[in-house]
């Protein structure tokens, strides 16, 4: 999918699964996606910034060798602010406009967070809590978001690199085989991480441009059917005798 382009560059949501750059297999710079912006047979689609394999969301693409470098400008003066949603484990309750300040492979790191809302969950690694979170890196490490989700004990739903799965559970990177599993079959196929908003100064206009997604239905989903299996599990007994309670307690002064 195309989210904007204009005669200088792109802003592209690229999919789960697929690598942006690589020697070898399907990468998002040899797909069929690049070759569907305008004037793509005069020049070579160049992606300005990564996101990791499993990791999907918007992507910023230059247009030219030109456009490229002020691009690239532009994030190392930390001038291209980006936005991500992540589902974590457990119940994260800071509130406000929160900063970690882990370093990551010895280099300073910097993430803003924002809690957006919690939810129930059954799952073993959830401790019955799950938490919808927006992440704005202030640096651009390897891996930064999902190893400082680790470092607050939240780690990020379908991370097996950072949460505390099985080491015999794997996730299929296939795309053509876990983006078409339900929810209800393995909730647990896609690394909650999405990139849902980049906004920078246009390189050729000076001018503020802001690219916005709406969250992914299966991230909606996945918490609604967290939730709806934790109500039909064992804990519907409690949160109705709690609600119970709630009721007959007198009201007080």
């Amino acid at each position: 999918k195309i989210c904007y382009q204009d005669h200088h560059l792109a802003v592209v949501v690229k999919p789960q699964g697929i690598s942006v750059q690589g020697a070898e297999g399907l990468t998002l710079q040899r797909s069929d996606l690049f070759l569907q912006l305008e004037n793509a047979h005069v020049f070579k689609p160049i992606a300005v910034h990564r996101l990791d394999c499993m990791t999907g969301g918007l992507l910023l693409v230059a247009k030219s060798k030109i456009i490229e470098g002020k691009l690239k400008q532009l994030f190392q003066l930390r001038k291209c602010k980006k936005r991500y949603r992540a589902l974590v484990f457990g119940r994260l309750v800071e509130k406000g406009d929160c900063m970690v300040r882990e370093p990551v492979g010895g280099k300073p790191t910097e993430t803003r967070y924002q809690v957006l809302y919690h939810s129930r969950s059954s799952d073993t690694l959830a401790g019955g809590w799950i938490t919808v979170v927006d992440l704005f890196p202030i640096t651009g490490r390897r891996h930064q978001l999902r190893r400082h989700l680790k470092y607050l004990g939240h780690p990020i739903w379908g991370d097996r690199r950072y949460a505390a799965y099985p080491k015999t559970s794997k996730i299929d990177k296939n795309p053509d085989v876990f983006l078409k599993k339900k929810i209800e079959d393995d909730p647990h196929a896609r690394l909650c991480l999405y990139a849902m908003e980049i906004a920078f100064p246009h390189p050729a206009t000076g001018k503020e441009l802001t690219v916005i997604m709406d969250e992914p239905e299966w991230l909606k989903a996945l918490v609604s059917y967290q939730e709806k299996l934790w109500l039909e599990g064992d804990n519907a007994a409690e949160l109705s005798s709690k609600n119970e309670n709630k009721k007959d307690k007198p009201a007080t002064e």
